[in-house]
């Protein structure tokens, strides 16, 4: 009986210490801005809005696989203009206050 109820304390003991996540480092301010930002994609391009702001994303592709409207952390900074282009999709115009380019997304 005794070894039963050891055996049962230290399974416990083990599979509660085994389920630990670490959790993600946060994103780096790298010279810009760092916080939580949501996801704006239109016809006119892909935005992030950040306190009530909004800020064109030249490097674009870093929010292929973000839906319109969802959140996330960021840290970005001023890009000045993208060499993309202004693309005329769409007959609408979005005002956005710069452009910038992110450096880390989670």
């Amino acid at each position: 009986m005794k070894k039963i109820l050891l055996t049962g304390l230290i399974l416990s003991a083990l599979l509660g210490t085994g389920c630990n996540k670490k959790a993600d480092p946060p994103c780096p301010a790298n010279g810009g801005y760092s916080g939580p930002v949501q996801v704006i994609k239109n016809c006119t391009g892909t935005y992030i809005r950040y306190l009530g702001k909004d800020y064109r994303v030249c490097n674009e592709e870093l929010l292929r696989y973000y839906a319109d409207g969802s959140r996330a952390t960021a840290s970005f900074s001023p890009a000045g203009d993208c060499s993309n282009g202004d693309r005329y999709l769409c007959n609408m115009y979005y005002y956005y206050e710069e452009t910038v380019n992110i450096s880390c997304i989670r």
